[in-house]
């Protein structure tokens, strides 16, 4: 049966979650996937039947450049594929139609997470290299450590946004974004993305100590027109 490429229909979302499900150990997707309202015209899905085969996803977000400045970035993930309908250029044809959606919305360059880098180096995104630190938890020390109260509710959106002012590659927060319960959840640690058709190192990334090291980085779409991972 022939599949049909199409944006997401309400009734599409069981089997979508079905997909995930099969391929990712994220069960806190369908949540994260629920956070956007307009998640149905962002989302493509090659359906066969009452099958969905494959699905891509976007959510335009505030980035960082290279050079610190605050752009409109178009996050590409949860990308799937159900294992028996791989190798059949669903994805890749997915991939076409997201990256075309993220230029009508006006974003300045893609950034997608990924394992399986080869996927989007087809499809036309650029690696680049990330680095961060790595060592062992300090002791407390002068610090007091104890858990977050309300009264807290403002200081680590104080603390992000100084300590990342300035820093490439870094989401700017909303309000939003510190709705507690934190279901904004950790993304994979592979990073892809481009700069209107130029790839570049995307700056540097450094992660907190207790982070494993990590391996080489992501891809980057460089197509001249969007630039650039679970959204």
């Amino acid at each position: 049966m022939t599949h049909t490429l199409r944006t997401l229909a309400p009734a599409d979302e069981a089997a979508v979650h079905a997909l995930w499900a099969i391929c990712f150990d994220a069960p806190y997707l369908p949540a994260l996937h629920a956070l956007d309202p307009d998640r149905h015209r962002r989302t493509f899905v090659a359906a066969r039947g009452d099958t969905v085969d494959a699905v891509v996803c976007y959510v335009p977000r505030q980035f960082r450049d290279a050079d610190g400045r605050v752009e409109r970035v178009g996050g590409i993930g949860n990308v799937a594929a159900r294992p028996e309908a791989r190798g059949q250029g669903l994805v890749r044809r997915l991939l076409t139609l997201a990256a075309e959606a993220v230029i009508a919305e006006s974003c300045a360059w893609s950034l997608l997470f990924t394992a399986t880098p080869g996927v989007y180096e087809r499809s036309g995104w650029t690696g680049f290299r990330t680095s961060w630190a790595e060592g062992s938890l300090t002791t407390a020390g002068r610090f007091r450590v104890r858990a977050a109260t309300p009264a807290d509710a403002g200081r680590p959106a104080e603390l992000h946004a100084g300590f990342n002012a300035t820093r490439p590659l870094t989401a700017v927060r909303t309000a939003n974004d510190w709705i507690p319960p934190c279901a904004r959840l950790v993304r994979p640690r592979r990073r892809m993305a481009d700069r209107r058709g130029q790839p570049g190192d995307g700056g540097r990334r450094h992660r907190d100590p207790a982070h494993r090291r990590g391996r080489r980085g992501p891809r980057v779409r460089g197509d001249g027109r969007c630039t650039g991972g679970p959204r």
